[in-house]
Formats: structure tokens, C-alpha cells, sequence
């Protein structure tokens, strides 16, 4: 009988009972290939064979058993998303990882990982308590992996991208009124911190997006502001590392949210006015700080480079986001304005524009938004205020309005 040939299996039965089914793949770095597949009974094990001889014969990879799920997750983390996405994405799925896929499906088989499986492990972390929205978060997560497995040729499909997502409830916004944003800017006046609730409110800019502003990205004289990056803080891991290092490494300037975050915007008068004002004020900063005077160094696009931030702390670091949004809650509460994300200024800044008819292209433009459709969340806000408008128009010219109809009454048609 003649030898078999590569892509041909046999079939014997083991001391222990067992069945066993052998595909020889063959020669691979000088060393013979082989895949083994195991069943309690010869039918078992000849299915299986029978299946990977169809898939080689199509083309299609030997997918191995041996790795988990858990295991794929890790070195995915560490190979792919640590050096292809920014270290923030890095920090949130490594987190969503290790807190909630790997404890639930980390032992299992990647290759035999099922639509059901996820499924079940999605609908059990919703009746959990968990947001619908960190649980789309995790869906995201294992489908990105899985369609760099599919890419690898560990798996021979994405079964996550089989499986649909929960529905997530777009949040209603919550922006000041034009009252609210009235007296709250009336309350910071002084504030040190008045250029940048000003800028943020007037632009409506991201709070990333402004604590990255740079004295080279405001242009005073043309009243031109460039928004080219968000501030970002990331904890190295390395524990070799001296306190300076750590610093250093700390803060990173990335790429904006989307394309067109990247964006130049025209600004108006009340913003170069506080602007203005704040860069003589930070100048007496640094005078007062001194040697103190700290200009932190950043990771921008590879580099590590000194930034010349525009809103900073007393002695020229940069701010935190979380201490930044307690000031402005503590800002609101003494304007006696009901509690509000730093976020909602930027929507403030959106229903603003829309009141006084702005073009949605145009505030698509400001805002940096994808799609002008964005609007669409902030209607009935707006159509609130124009009757509020029409309310208060009547209220001034009603009296008029009443004496030129009594005088001249509209005429039925005959």
C-alpha cells in the first residue's frame, strides 16, 4: 500500500478507547505537520475529519483548538490595539477585557467560541445592571478582536458580528438656556478659569478638546482658532520608570474624535476678548511662578515635546478634566443653575446657534460634528425657545398690535 500524502488523515483507535483521526498538513520549517481530532466512537472523529478535509480542499484554514479566548484577548491588547489606537482606547478595552470578557468567556476554545455564547454573555451583563451602552461597548470589543482573528486565520468567521447589539437610547441633552448661559457667565466673570467656560460655550468645543489648545493654535489678530488635537492622560506601565519619566509620559496630545474634528473656527468677539485677557493674566502667572513655572512635556505624533498650553494651572501644568468639571458644578451651584456635565456646553453652544437660525451645515462645521443630522437631537429644545421668543414679542407689541387691528380690521373674504 502506498504511503498517504500530505492532506490525507487516517483513522485508529488509541489504547485508552479513544478514537483518533491524524490530517498530515506536511512539512512546515523542516518539521512534519500534523493536526489530531479525538471522539469517543470512530464516527465521532471521522466527521471531523471529513469536515477539515472539505475545508482544506476549499481553502479554508485549520483553525487550532488550544487557544482561549482570553489568551487570544491578551495578545491582541498588547500586539495590535496598543499600537494602533490611541492610549486611551488601549486603557477602556483593556479594561473592558480583563473586568468583564475574560472572566466570562476567557476558557473558552477560541475556535469553538458560538453566536450563543456571546449572546448569552451580552444579555447577561444588561440584566446585570449595566449600561446599554457599555454593553455595546463590549460587543464592539470582541468584534474587533474577532475580525483580526478572521484576518489571521484563527477563526473562520467573526461570530460576534453575527450577533446584533443592544439598542442604545440616544441620552436627551441638556443645555443651559440662553437665561442660564446669560447668569452663568455673569458668575464667572473674574474667574480665572473665564476664557475657558467662555471659549467653551461660545465654540462649543469639547472639554479634550480645549484643555489641549495651544497659544500657536489662536490667532488673535485674524480671530482664527485651529482645534488639531485632544488631550489625553495615560499611566505608563512600566514601573521602571523614574517620577519624571512618569510625568512626562503621562500627558498625550492625539488625533481628534473624527476627520472633522480637526477644524478652524471663526471666533466671535466675546471669546477674543476673553482670550486676550487671559493671555496677560497667564503672563503675570508665570512671572509670580517663576522657576516654578513647570511647561509640561507632552506625546504628540511620536514626539515627546514641550507644550505651551493655553489653559493651565497657576504654575503651567496641565489641567485635569475631573478637577475642571467640579469647578464649573461649583460655578453652576452659585449661579443657582441645576446640575450640568461640562459636555452640555458644548450642546449649549449648538441650541444657541440653532435659536438665532444658523444653518445646521454651519454648526455642523463649528462643532466639528460628522453629520449635520445632529441637529435632530436638539429640536424640540429649540423650537421651546422660539415660542418662548414669540412669547416675549407679544408681550412687547401686543398693546401695539391690538390698537392697528382695532383701527384697521382684517376683512373676511366674500
Amino acid at each position: 500500500m502506498s504511503k498517504r500524502g500530505s492532506n490525507e488523515g487516517s483513522i485508529y483507535q488509541r489504547s485508552d478507547g479513544r478514537w483518533c483521526a491524524v490530517v498530515n498538513l506536511g512539512w512546515l520549517n523542516g518539521k512534519r505537520k500534523r493536526k489530531s481530532y479525538y471522539g469517543a466512537t470512530r464516527k465521532d472523529v471521522q466527521e471531523q475529519l471529513a469536515k477539515v478535509l472539505s475545508d482544506i480542499q476549499k481553502g479554508l484554514p485549520i483553525i487550532s483548538d488550544k487557544q482561549t479566548v482570553g489568551q487570544y484577548l491578551g495578545y491582541w491588547l498588547e500586539e495590535v490595539v496598543k499600537r494602533e489606537t490611541r492610549p486611551m482606547t488601549y486603557s477602556s478595552y483593556e479594561y473592558l477585557s480583563r473586568v468583564h470578557i475574560i472572566p466570562a468567556l476567557g476558557t473558552v476554545a477560541l475556535a469553538k467560541l458560538s453566536t450563543q455564547q456571546i449572546r448569552q454573555f451580552l444579555n447577561e451583563k444588561q440584566d446585570s445592571g449595566l449600561s446599554s451602552r457599555t454593553v455595546q461597548y463590549l460587543h464592539a470589543v470582541l468584534r474587533k478582536a474577532l475580525n483580526v482573528a478572521l484576518r489571521d486565520q484563527m477563526v473562520i468567521r467573526n461570530v460576534a458580528a453575527l450577533v446584533e447589539p443592544p439598542r442604545v437610547t440616544a441620552k436627551e441633552v441638556q443645555p443651559l438656556s440662553p437665561d442660564e448661559a446669560r447668569r452663568f457667565l455673569q458668575e464667572i466673570d473674574g474667574d480665572r478659569l473665564q476664557a475657558l467656560y467662555v471659549t467653551s460655550i461660545s465654540l462649543g468645543l469639547r472639554q479634550s478638546e480645549a484643555l489641549a489648545l495651544q497659544w500657536r493654535d489662536i490667532d488673535l489678530e485674524s480671530g482664527k482658532l485651529r482645534i488639531r488635537y485632544q488631550l489625553q492622560r495615560f499611566k505608563p506601565q512600566a514601573s521602571d520608570l523614574d517620577k519624571h519619566a512618569r510625568s512626562a509620559m503621562e500627558v498625550h496630545l492625539v488625533e481628534p474624535k473624527t476627520k472633522k474634528s480637526r477644524r478652524t473656527i471663526d471666533m466671535p468677539q466675546v471669546t477674543l476678548l476673553a482670550l486676550a485677557a487671559h493671555r496677560m493674566q497667564q503672563s503675570k502667572d508665570r512671572m509670580l511662578a517663576g522657576t516654578k513655572w513647570a511647561p509640561p512635556l507632552v506625546h504628540c505624533e511620536g514626539n515627546l515635546q514641550e507644550a505651551d498650553f493655553v489653559f493651565t494651572t497657576p504654575i503651567g501644568t496641565p489641567l485635569y478634566g475631573c478637577n475642571l468639571t467640579r469647578r464649573f458644578q461649583k460655578r453652576l451651584q452659585d449661579a443657582g443653575i441645576e446640575h450640568h456635565r461640562f459636555h452640555d456646553l458644548r450642546h449649549t453652544a449648538a441650541t444657541l446657534l440653532a435659536v438665532q437660525g444658523v444653518h445646521p451645515k454651519t454648526i455642523q462645521a463649528v462643532l466639528g460634528w460628522d453629520q449635520a443630522s445632529m441637529m435632530d437631537r436638539y429640536t424640540h429644545f429649540v423650537d421651546e425657545m422660539r415660542q418662548e421668543a414669540a412669547k416675549q414679542m407679544d408681550a412687547i407689541l401686543k398693546p401695539v398690535a391690538v390698537s392697528v387691528a382695532v383701527k384697521h380690521p382684517v376683512r373676511q373674504p366674500s
